[in-house]
């Protein structure tokens, strides 16, 4: 009798509801791993989103590499006009002969010969330096290559061209007044040489200006 009530005993310690029914212990849930084709499905979206990830930050990259070079050349050319007008007024300053002959490079293009002569002497008749400017092409290459040659007449002795400013397109100088000046240069975008993506750059110079 004593083993029965001990028993029962246990039996009651058991949860019970109000209606005074033994709650259900919930079924344990079966913990599985992933298949191996959920693992290869894994990898191949891993692998594809690292891809795209790669060619955004070439593209990128590629882009801003080709700005800072069109930016680089853009000062280049932006320099060389600014370094003409200076060439001009220096020798307007003194007394000034320009002389522009215009040469053709193709089919359609044609490059300016801008030579800048400072006079100096009674009347200013006696040449005191030469600048010259001049764009030419390059062997084998589209583009056109802007040089600058300072000849002082002093020594005789002919100075160097010196290459400025590359990727040039077109080299052109006018005579718009008796005083006024007009040069234009024109530059390729990047390195591709592409006709109709083009920089211009250009320059308004007065005479007058600089003469005492």
């Amino acid at each position: 009798m004593q083993t029965k009530t001990k028993q029962r005993g246990l039996r009651s310690t058991r949860p019970r509801n109000a209606a005074g029914r033994r709650f259900l212990r919930p079924p344990v849930a079966r913990q599985r791993g992933l298949t191996l084709l959920e693992l290869l499905v894994t990898f191949v979206i891993v692998a594809m989103i690292a891809v795209v990830s790669l060619q955004l930050l070439n593209r990128t990259s590629s882009q801003t590499i080709r700005l800072e070079q069109e930016l680089t050349q853009e000062a280049a050319v932006e320099h060389c006009m600014d370094l003409l007008v200076d060439d001009l007024a220096v020798a307007a300053a003194h007394g000034i002969q320009v002389q522009i002959r215009n040469h053709a490079v193709g089919p359609d293009r044609e490059t300016t010969q801008l030579t800048i002569i400072a006079m100096l002497g009674t009347g200013r008749t006696s040449p005191s330096s030469t600048v010259e400017w001049v764009a030419m092409p390059r062997y084998e290459q589209d583009d056109l290559v802007l040089y600058r040659r300072r000849n002082p007449s002093r020594d005789g002795q002919a100075a160097n061209y010196i290459p400025m400013c590359e990727q040039v397109y077109s080299f052109e100088a006018r005579e718009l007044t008796d005083n006024l000046i007009e040069v234009t240069c024109c530059l390729f975008r990047g390195e591709a040489q592409d006709p109709d993506r083009l920089f211009t750059v250009s320059r308004t110079f007065c005479l007058e200006r600089f003469k005492f």
